[in-house]
């Protein structure tokens, strides 16, 4: 790369990465600084005790790979810093503990809440300093720019899933997130009608990818007892929402980004200070789930009930589904089981896809040698056609220790498992 770099940041993983008089700014800014206080994996680390990486080395990780990417298709240069910068900040908006607090109320998406960050925030200030247009890595983000750029920010096969599934891995010790990633790179190439490719000869690399990303939820993301302490932090920090008094509008991170540069006091840390220091009203759901966390005491799982189904299929839950989406069967369980409903958590976990349904996401192969390009989910030669257009759906119920087993001798009775 042309560009005459100001510093260099070592990396455990890719080793030492060059870092532009922007970038350097933009990295050494609070806002973006704060990252090294977002674990990467919410509460991983109390399964997998290396775990403890942030979205820090993360977002630069995702800058090196988008750079590799990008020279190796010969992008010119201005379009690579683009990308660069894109890919530097698109973890801005992420909340304590990265997932673990998303998808509640007041718009936790951490991407909505990173478009308003980079918007609002000295980061702006820095990208138009440097004669950078931050409407140009905000339309990336949107997909609302030039489609080959938000196809390498965000796809089945993107730079944030290259990074966090070969870091994860280096991280955890597990190996099935291992991927070939040189072999990978470059087999990757834009076709005619700019949409994401693989080359005939990088099929192994694509399907070991896609894959490995599947295994790592099953064995990671969406471990059994990494999820129980996830949870028991989502009901920490709802309990602290409903209890807070009007000075304490920073956890609400919908009003935080309306002021963004107060942002950079919202992270672990935070979050960490408050569970030390409880509100004073007598909560003792509050108190136990508090005193669980700290003695790494898991919510235990109960029963489990997944498929794998067609997307576009009506063949769901006969069983844990009603429990799921009817409170009053809960009630109903609570009353015939004897354990208090406030204890029992029935959970749907996000549905896991080898491959996006999306056509501006979904990456594509060659059929042959230089030949015609079908989404790889499509090619029957490929084992992920088999499973390309499958999900892996799951519920889940969870209570406390001494609750387990008389909660699973009812749920089986009454739900036939």
């Amino acid at each position: 790369m042309p560009q005459k770099y100001k510093r260099h940041i070592y990396d455990e993983v890719y080793g030492s990465i060059g870092i532009t008089n922007l970038e350097n700014e933009l990295i050494d800014s609070k806002i973006f600084q704060r990252l090294r206080r977002i674990s990467h994996l919410g509460m991983a680390s109390y399964v997998y005790p290396g775990a403890v990486h942030s979205r820090f080395s993360h977002s630069i990780g995702a800058m090196h790979i988008i750079s590799t990417i990008s020279e190796s298709m010969g992008l010119n240069e201005d379009e690579i810093e683009l990308l660069r910068i894109t890919a530097l900040l698109h973890d801005v908006g992420h909340l304590p503990f990265s997932h673990v607090l998303e998808g509640k109320e007041d718009s936790n998406d951490h991407k909505d809440l990173g478009i308003q960050i980079i918007e609002q925030s000295s980061l702006s200030t820095i990208l138009k300093k440097h004669k950078v247009k931050p409407e140009k890595i905000i339309n990336i983000l949107n997909k609302a720019s030039d489609a080959r750029y938000s196809q390498l920010i965000d796809s089945d096969v993107d730079v944030d899933k290259i990074d966090y599934l070969t870091r994860d891995t280096h991280h955890t010790g597990l190996i099935y997130g291992n991927i070939d990633i040189d072999r990978l790179i470059r087999t990757l190439y834009f076709d005619e009608n700019d949409r994401l490719c693989v080359k005939f000869k990088g099929r192994q690399a694509l399907e070991n990818f896609l894959l490995a990303r599947y295994y790592m939820f099953t064995t990671l993301y969406q471990h059994r007892t990494v999820y129980a302490f996830e949870l028991m932090m989502r009901l920490i920090y709802d309990r602290f929402r409903r209890k807070r008094r009007k000075t304490e509008r920073i956890l609400l991170p919908s009003e935080i980004a309306k002021n963004a540069d107060n942002w950079s006091n919202f992270d672990d840390t935070y979050l960490w200070y408050r569970i030390n220091h409880p509100p004073p009203r007598h909560d003792r759901i509050l108190e136990n789930l508090i005193k669980m966390i700290r003695i790494r005491e898991p919510l235990k799982l109960v029963c489990e009930e997944q498929r794998m189904i067609e997307e576009s299929g009506s063949d769901r839950y006969y069983n844990l589904l009603l429990l799921y989406s009817k409170p009053e069967q809960r009630k109903l369980l609570a009353q015939k089981s004897g354990v208090p409903l406030n204890w029992i958590f029935v959970e749907r976990l996000k549905p896991i896809h080898l491959t996006s349904q999306s056509e501006d996401a979904a990456i594509r192969i060659e059929k042959e040698e230089g030949g015609e390009t079908i989404p790889i989910r499509e090619d029957k030669s490929s084992i992920i056609s088999f499973l390309g257009n499958m999900e892996r759906d799951s519920i889940r119920v969870y209570t406390l220790e001494k609750h387990k087993e008389k909660l699973r001798d009812r749920i089986s009775q009454m739900y036939f498992l």
